[in-house]
């Protein structure tokens, strides 16, 4: 079984309508934890003990920026007007080793990949002198991540 290629890996926001990959991503993280809450007893001896308590999940996304249109307008409006905004973590459907498929990349409905909802916690826009102006959104979610139906 081969490695699954980080440049294939998207994130993919639903704004109107359905989901999109937001253009010219760099990088995406979905990171998953667990609060957990001491239960050591007596009977725990010298090591500790715990439950888990809580799951949460964020994730965050790195992409260069075509205008302050667009994508990141939608942002900035889903962050102002704190709406939550539907998210799916996954390979596209339409998965090729060419350059953007007519009508974008498309998210999966079933196989690989997870889904929920998160609220925007931050989008940071970066403009150096030299070099292309980035964003960076930062998500918290919103309830259960979870897996896409299996294919």
């Amino acid at each position: 079984m081969a490695a699954i290629a980080g440049k294939d890996i998207m994130i993919f926001f639903k704004f109107e309508g359905t989901a999109r990959a937001l253009a010219l991503a760099t990088s995406h993280t979905l990171d998953l934890q667990a609060d957990t809450t001491e239960t050591s007893s007596k009977d725990s001896g010298i090591w500790a003990d715990a439950e888990v308590s809580k799951l949460r999940w964020t994730a965050s996304s790195e992409n260069f920026i075509e205008g302050l249109e667009g994508d990141y307008a939608a942002l900035v409006d889903a962050w102002k007007t704190k709406k939550v905004v539907d998210i799916v973590t996954a390979v596209p459907s339409n998965i090729t080793e060419n350059p953007v498929p007519e009508g974008g990349w498309l998210p999966p409905s079933t196989g690989g990949g997870y889904t929920g909802k998160a609220v925007i916690t931050g989008i940071t826009l970066n403009a150096p002198e030299t070099g292309n102006a980035t964003m960076s959104i930062s998500l918290m979610g919103k309830g259960e991540l979870k897996a896409l139906p299996a294919a």
